[in-house]
């Protein structure tokens, strides 16, 4: 059986291990990152073992350092939509322009229409840094993911007994990682810290981690007065465990469980078109028969009328009621059609760099929402359509990587 090797970049050195079915059957002396060559050192003791253990890939677990990572929350909640969403709301927060960035992410919390998701972002750089030495060794880079995420699974898996709040801690590249937890697993923010003086007064000084148990997780615990910490050691073989599994947190740049759900995202906008085909065809086709239906009701009972009625005034109401009842009806059908007909022309009008996510119909009045590389040359098209009027942005456009963020309001012309 192939095994997997697991290339750590921390505290200033490359660890390697070598797993098979979650067992580390090989550990490498780490390799000081520093030093002269230290590339092609990696490369090369990497072609060794991949002879020696039939090592098929690579997993590479990055210095938190090297990333930038946080929680932040959505009005959306499908991972297509936070996808498409996502590098709108960073490119605020981070200090690189958002294409220099690789963006991945894990949906932590969802409820009703809103979504909490815990995101981390690195440079595709690092990542190209990261390629490089892999593939120089001749293995494939199939994952690469944060060495600190990893480590919390890790032990989160242990299964310490503890209250359900707790502050996890760990050290690595001389720094403090630091993460507030709820309820067990709920993350509630993730921090950076400098050094032990600044550690020891953020513990102090925030209520955010008052009363809680501070886990020191493969470091040296801090003594603070009135602060309960214990320190917890997750050994090599418990976090290949980890590794092996799918499970949330799974943050991971290389990933393809977001090609898995753009795939699933595309066989349901298919499914979802290949409705809307059928329910158009039946805006035609039950009328039809309904038409056929009402029209041999209303032949029976004008028959029944030239049979009973002698009064030719009488049967002409009877006529003109009946002839009544099918101009409503008729109404009532034209009406019906009318959203089918709004999407028809949206389509028709809406310019191909133009991307709409919202839809929305009421009595008489239309909304839409959506992308547009100029949404002001949107509402001329819509003004010259006869089917509306009162065509008219309802908030400000906001315009975010080229792209104006637009709401349109308009009426029925008719």
């Amino acid at each position: 059986m192939s095994a997997t090797a697991v290339v750590k970049f921390t505290d200033g050195a490359c660890h390697i291990l070598v797993n098979k079915k979650g067992r580390a059957v090989h550990s490498e002396e780490p390799i000081p990152l520093k030093t002269e060559n230290a590339s092609e050192e990696i490369s090369s003791r990497l072609r060794a073992l991949s002879s020696e253990y039939e090592i098929a890939d690579c997993m590479v677990l990055t210095s938190f350092r090297y990333s930038s990572a946080g929680l932040v929350t959505l009005p959306v909640k499908q991972r297509a939509d936070i996808e498409s969403a996502l590098p709108f709301e960073l490119e605020k927060r981070l200090p690189l322009p958002i294409g220099d960035y690789s963006i991945t992410f894990d949906v932590i919390e969802k409820k009703k229409q809103e979504s909490t998701v815990l995101y981390c972002t690195i440079l595709k750089k690092q990542i190209q840094f990261y390629r490089s030495i892999i593939e120089g060794s001749g293995l494939k880079l199939k994952s690469l993911r944060v060495g600190f995420f990893e480590l919390f699974k890790a032990f989160l898996s242990k299964k310490i007994s503890t209250s359900a709040d707790f502050v996890f801690i760990t050290r690595e590249d001389e720094k403090y990682c630091m993460a507030n937890v709820h309820n067990n697993k709920k993350l509630l923010s993730i921090r950076h810290i400098k050094n032990e003086k600044q550690l020891a007064f953020e513990i102090q000084e925030s209520d955010e981690y008052r009363n809680k148990p501070l886990f020191f997780v493969n470091c040296a615990p801090l003594e603070i007065e009135g602060i309960k910490t214990e320190k917890v050691e997750v050994t090599d073989r418990e976090l290949l465990k980890v590794l092996s599994s799918r499970k949330p947190l799974l943050i991971d740049f290389l990933s393809n469980f977001s090609e898995q759900e753009r795939l699933k995202y595309s066989y349901s906008v298919l499914l979802l078109l290949t409705l809307t085909i059928v329910l158009f065809l039946s805006s035609y086709l039950i009328p039809y028969f309904m038409d056929v239906s009402t029209l041999g009701k209303v032949n029976s009972e004008i028959n029944s009328i030239k049979s009973k009625a002698s009064d030719v005034i009488s049967m002409n109401r009877e006529l003109q009621a009946l002839k009544e009842k099918i101009r409503e009806y008729e109404e009532v059908k034209q009406r019906a059609l009318v959203p089918i007909e709004a999407l028809n022309v949206l389509t028709e009008k809406v310019p191909e760099n133009t991307w709409l996510y919202t839809f929305k119909y009421n009595n008489r009045f239309f909304e839409i929402q959506g992308l547009s590389e100029s949404a002001t040359d949107l509402i001329k098209p819509l003004e010259d359509d006869p089917l509306f009027k009162n065509v008219r942005f309802t908030s400000p456009i906001v315009t975010r990587n080229k792209k104006d963020r637009f709401r349109i309001r308009m009426e029925l012309e008719r």
